[in-house]
């Protein structure tokens, strides 16, 4: 096989996996991103590789006027047998409704404490205990939201990572080494 067809490959598989990834952040930053609408996606984009108006499709087209068998198992690998598990729960939403929750309830109950230790009135140990809750608050909607993003990313990264198998059994066929299933 020439290296240039298995370069040439690597460069159409990075624009796939970036317009994927690309659609994949897009459809996470709207909502939150589904297992049923990451398929979804991936099966649109995937079939790039069949459209000859795409920069994916038309490398495509020229390689199967050169190899047309080879294009064949290609497009099969690229197009039907392409596809994402459900990945395992990765952290969860829980845990950022419990830090908007936790870090405002902790700061409320030093507040109260310390105005108990104190000894001051009631009008005093109700603001010393809103007080600090009310300041809290948006420092824990930004720490939570910050855990929403990695969560996110991570979620996006687990279905990118399940891909490198179908860049391999591409290569393979290009290299000559592969075997039917």
């Amino acid at each position: 096989m020439d290296e240039t067809i298995q370069k040439e490959f690597e460069t159409q598989w990075k624009r796939f996996l970036d317009k994927l990834k690309g659609r994949l952040l897009e459809e996470a930053q709207r909502k939150n991103l589904s297992y049923p609408m990451a398929k979804l996606i991936l099966n649109e984009t995937a079939l790039c590789w069949e459209n000859e108006y795409d920069i994916c499709g038309r490398w495509l087209k020229e390689y199967a006027q050169k190899e047309p068998e080879k294009a064949k198992l290609i497009i099969t690998v690229l197009t039907k047998d392409i596809c994402f598990t459900e990945p395992e729960e990765i952290g969860s939403d829980s845990n950022t409704n419990l830090i908007n929750i936790a870090i405002p309830a902790a700061g409320a109950a030093a507040g109260f404490g310390v105005s108990s230790l104190l000894h001051v009135g009631t009008a005093a140990k109700t603001l010393s205990t809103v007080i600090p809750a009310a300041v809290l608050y948006p420092i824990a909607r930004t720490v939570s939201e910050g855990c929403e993003a990695d969560h996110k990313d991570s979620q996006i990264d687990a279905y990118m990572l399940q891909l490198e198998k179908y860049e391999n059994d591409v290569v393979r066929i290009l290299t000559g080494s592969y075997t039917f299933r």
